[in-house]
């Protein structure tokens, strides 16, 4: 489970990709052949409601359907002060946006969101990525800034 994971993949999150650590306290997701731990929350979660194969279910151990998760998230939306209507898709594009801002590769956002090409990233995420003409025009005004701060130091 990540940040990026979709409302599907989340209520179908299923035991079989839990690991209980070696203390038996710490549970790792693997996913992808990456180790995540998941947050105080899931572990709660699962010690409160322990599950036989979905990880997350209603109170009676049945899979949640996508209508109650909703329910759910727009009540946990409302608690956190969210803007109303803030959906759960927009948690991926804010993690897809603090990738890009921390200058992560189209491919590593790519795997971290799953897209099946780096093309799908692109389409949906390049207006995020500087541009060309922003980092060129940068690295110039760099080097000439430089340039005129020692002409002038030497200019009678």
């Amino acid at each position: 489970m990540a940040a990026a994971d979709r409302v599907d993949e989340v209520v179908g999150l299923r035991l079989a990709v839990v690991v209980v650590g070696e203390q038996g306290d710490a549970l790792v997701l693997v996913a992808d052949g990456l180790q995540r731990r998941p947050d105080a929350v899931v572990a709660l979660h699962l010690g409160t409601f322990p599950a036989d194969g979905l990880v997350f279910t209603s109170s009676t151990g049945t899979p949640i359907r996508r209508t109650r998760f909703g329910e759910v998230w727009r009540d946990a939306v409302k608690w956190a002060g969210a803007p109303h209507g803030t959906g759960f898709h927009a948690l991926r594009h804010f993690y897809a946006s603090l990738l890009i801002r921390h200058g992560e590769s189209v491919k590593t956002v790519q795997a971290r969101l799953g897209h099946a090409s780096a093309a799908e990233t692109l389409d949906t995420y390049s207006h995020l990525w500087p541009d060309s003409n922003d980092r060129t025009r940068v690295a110039v005004d760099a080097v000439l800034l430089a340039d005129s701060a020692r002409t002038e130091e030497v200019v009678p």
